[in-house]
């Protein structure tokens, strides 16, 4: 009875330890002000009339939905620049969409949508691009993260 009393002082002193050095849960979301930042991103993809896309540039989120950037796109070979404007949203769980205006030379190339992903604590995005007969994928880091607390 005194080895049972024992081993069950022991058991309860062992799970409180572990619940003690266990971090509690903490509910996450993701917020416009917290994903506001600008962002290095690559873009890879095909588009079938095209032929294959690559691109990189950068994007700035302000935290009131709005976005501005600039990229170089490769089409299958031909080198573009382009400057961007649009609109964004971010949800609780770290998705949202985005409408990105691409300009080339001041005049309005083209409009695409996107749905995001935000990851690696609103660190990262993820996008795809919704325009049908396209495969084109982003993928984007913040090219300057404040220090947290």
């Amino acid at each position: 009875m005194k080895r049972t009393f024992h081993s069950m002082l022991f058991g309860a002193i062992f799970l409180a330890a572990l619940a003690g050095i266990t971090p509690a849960a903490q509910a996450r979301s993701c917020s416009l002000s917290g994903v506001a930042g600008t962002y290095g991103y690559t873009t890879t993809g095909t588009i079938p009339t095209l032929g294959a896309v690559a691109g990189v540039g950068h994007v700035t989120l302000d935290a009131g939905g709005n976005l501005t950037g600039a990229q170089t796109v490769s089409f299958n070979g031909a080198i573009v620049p382009e400057t961007l404007s649009g609109t964004y949203t971010v949800n609780a769980d770290c998705t949202g969409t985005a409408t990105v205006n691409v300009f080339h030379g001041g005049v309005l190339a083209r409009t695409s949508n996107l749905n995001v992903v935000y990851d690696n604590n609103q660190r990262e995005l993820r996008a795809i691009f919704l325009t049908a007969g396209t495969v084109l994928t982003v993928n984007g880091r913040k090219m300057f993260v404040e220090e947290e607390d």
